[in-house]
């Protein structure tokens, strides 16, 4: 199959998961509580059109040489790739995988399947897989990193968790719009996004700490309608979910910052030098500033260079 007949599919796969959009959300939320809303199979579409485009784009280079023979690089596939992932976010995270695996003319095998880890195992280790990428807890992908390395010399891409929360670390500093920031720190990744299943850390300026909380407090209120006080609300933010840990200064933040070897991070502040500054210390693919969980599939973490 040539590339332009690979991005004719994926195009076609689009169009069919587009087509069936309701009943596959449907089946998210019977199968793992999504909401009924379209806004999360919008971006698995997105994700295959935008590698469909790519699948005849991705070309070799040929090179000046100081000797009369033609010099030039080729692209090609790496192969089998298998995908283990965990059962969140199925469809996006297999879209994440299986478009640029397929984009690149590589074949795809994606698993989802609980259990005790064997057939996890049995992806990580087959001979005839040449990459496995992997979502999920921290301690599950050392078990995979080396199932993959004591049986094989393949690539393995881990895509981690810190476990219980995690991979989206969020600054909130003093001088954010506080609602905004109380809003969408709050309402996306813990109480009412996906049942808090986006796993993150939420930092807050010590100044506005308080202050930051009493809001938080409000619209777990309106949320959760069975918290009956103050302190219920609380322990269902703080102890629950996690929710909010105070920083000084942007020093303290800048060291938690290197320190971070996780994905995602959002940053509200009304400077953009200091969100710049924050986010030049952070080794993460994705940082919002002022926005949570904001996905573009034409954001340069796509392109399917690495595969």
């Amino acid at each position: 199959m040539n590339a332009s007949q690979r991005g004719c599919l994926l195009y076609k796969l689009a169009d069919l998961i587009e087509r069936d959009r309701k009943y596959l959300t449907l089946l998210a939320t019977v199968d793992n509580g999504k909401p009924l809303t379209d806004k999360y199979l919008q971006e698995v579409i997105n994700c295959y059109r935008y590698f469909a485009w790519w699948a005849n784009k991705l070309h070799g280079t040929t090179l000046p040489d100081d000797v009369p023979h033609l010099c030039f690089t080729s692209h090609e596939p790496v192969g089998i790739v298998g995908q283990i992932i965990s059962g969140d976010f199925p469809l996006l995270m297999q879209a994440w995988t299986l478009g640029p695996a397929l984009c690149a003319g590589n074949t795809a095998w994606s698993t989802v399947v609980p259990g005790d880890g064997s057939t996890g195992a049995a992806v990580a280790n087959h001979p005839n897989i040449n990459k496995v990428v992997f979502t999920g807890l921290t301690k599950v992908s050392n078990l995979v990193l080396n199932e993959a390395g004591v049986n094989s010399l393949k690539k393995v891409t881990l895509g981690l968790e810190l476990g219980y929360k995690g991979p989206t670390i969020i600054f909130v500093f003093a001088d954010a719009d506080l609602d905004d920031a109380v809003e969408k720190s709050h309402f996306a990744p813990h109480l009412i996004f996906y049942q808090g299943q986006p796993c993150p850390c939420t930092y807050v300026e010590e100044s506005i700490y308080d202050k930051f909380m009493r809001k938080s407090v409000k619209i777990a209120r309106r949320h959760k309608p069975t918290c009956s006080n103050v302190e219920d609300s609380c322990m269902l933010i703080v102890e629950i979910f996690a929710f909010a840990m105070k920083f000084k200064d942007i020093e303290t933040i800048i060291t938690i910052a290197r320190r971070t070897i996780y994905g995602f991070a959002s940053i509200f502040t009304a400077s953009g030098e200091k969100a710049k500054e924050v986010a030049q210390n952070l080794h993460a693919g994705i940082v919002c500033i002022n926005c949570f969980n904001a996905f573009n599939a034409l954001a340069p973490h796509y392109i399917p260079d690495k595969l």
